[in-house]
């Protein structure tokens, strides 16, 4: 399997594009989910993508609490491996929605 190296920000496009119904919003670390109208739903559709591309578990508790982007990219950054999140903001893997 050929692991892909992606920006976090193509990585939150890759998987929260699909789900939002405005087309070009800019994604920041301090934007709202609210603001990009994620439900519930939407917020387990990508914790699921994230479990896949990055071969971890997010516990509900976690996805519950997520607010903003900023929120995501914490939990990441505490469950993801150490060789997959880097620390300079670069993530390694692959999304289900991202196409090499």
């Amino acid at each position: 399997m050929i692991i892909h190296r992606i920006g976090f920000h193509e990585m939150l496009q890759a998987v929260i594009g699909p789900l939002i119904d405005i087309p070009r919003v800019p994604l920041e670390p301090g934007t709202l989910l609210s603001d990009l109208r994620l439900d519930a739903l939407d917020r387990a559709t990508i914790a699921v993508e994230l479990d896949v591309a990055y071969g971890i578990e997010i516990p509900d508790a976690d996805i519950q609490s997520w607010l903003t982007l900023a929120d995501i990219a914490a939990t990441l950054k505490r469950l993801a491996p150490q060789e997959d999140y880097q620390p300079e903001g670069h993530l390694k893997g692959q999304p289900q929605g991202v196409r090499a």
